[in-house]
């Protein structure tokens, strides 16, 4: 799963950096898609959904931020 137009969007507005796709191995054996994003710690991997809900929680009303909410406490 990428990101969509719009996060790369507002992330490279936001940050004035471009997100770069790396996969990450997982102790299960199997892999995941995450973007390296700037972070206090310097750059951190996270992965897609947390970068989308981000992006949609800042660019998002009060209202539909409590929606956001809930749906990131489930991921």
């Amino acid at each position: 799963m990428d990101l969509s137009k719009e996060s790369k969007k507002f992330i490279t507005n936001r940050f004035g950096y471009t997100p770069e796709r790396m996969t990450m191995n997982n102790p299960d054996g199997t892999l995941s898609i995450a973007y390296l994003m700037p972070s206090r710690n310097g750059m951190e991997p996270w992965p897609v959904k947390r970068i989308e809900a981000y992006a949609a929680w800042m660019q998002s009303t009060p209202e539909e931020q409590a929606v956001i909410l809930q749906k990131v406490e489930t991921i």
